[in-house]
């Protein structure tokens, strides 16, 4: 195959938008799971977009940690931010469905600062969760 043919192909599936085929933004709501990082987030609509609250333990709602909202700019791209701890820098990170032979999977991918950059080779931030169920947790829980 010629090399123009593979590059255009690499960049066509690099732009791809944020929901593969089979999967739509929508479906970005439920429980994620990153057993590899020990990482779990109930995601659902929030202002602006997406939260992510992390669900710790024995399934306790902790902090809001991931915001993604869609980003026409970035080709349907959904992109945001992810604080895994405390005082720490967060990721400037991008989130893409797939929907596999095993279900539906997201990709968040990222590196520190404040704006995600689409075209690295490489990221220091990588995780693939696994949708897991529905989401229990969330950022605009009512407390009474």
């Amino acid at each position: 195959m010629p090399i123009k043919v593979l590059i255009a192909a690499a960049i066509v599936s690099h732009m791809a938008p944020a929901a593969g085929a089979g999967a739509s933004v929508a479906d970005f709501e439920g429980r994620w799971k990153d057993d590899s990082r020990n990482l779990v987030l109930d995601i659902s609509k929030c202002a602006g977009g997406w939260c992510g609250v992390e669900v710790t333990g024995e399934n306790t709602c902790g902090r809001a940690a991931l915001r993604i909202e869609e980003r026409p700019s970035r080709g349907g791209r959904l992109v945001g931010r992810l604080e895994l701890a405390a005082e720490t820098q967060p990721y400037s990170v991008s989130a893409d469905l797939h929907q596999g032979q095993q279900g539906l999977r997201m990709t968040l991918k990222g590196q520190s600062g404040d704006k995600f950059e689409p075209w690295r080779r490489t990221y220091p931030f990588m995780a693939a969760l696994v949708r897991v169920g529905n989401a229990q947790c969330r950022l605009d829980a009512k407390v009474s």
